[in-house]
């Protein structure tokens, strides 16, 4: 793997300013939606989740069952 991201810095230093920006912004922005998720899941599998932890179409059937 560190040689997957070393390989991976060295692409992002061949980009423009403007381009390496672009990438860590989009980078920050969806890191951030893979976290949520995966605490989520850790919530899930640890019986330790709430109904927001599901999506919207298992909410409803949850709903629906109690």
């Amino acid at each position: 793997m560190t040689k997957l991201i070393q390989e991976t810095f060295e692409q992002i230093a061949q980009l423009s300013e403007e381009q390496q920006n672009a990438l860590a912004i989009y980078l920050q922005k969806h890191l951030a939606l893979i976290l949520q998720q995966a605490e989520r899941e850790k919530r899930i599998e640890e019986e330790n989740y709430t109904l927001n932890d599901f999506n919207e179409e298992t909410q409803q059937a949850i709903i629906n069952i109690e």
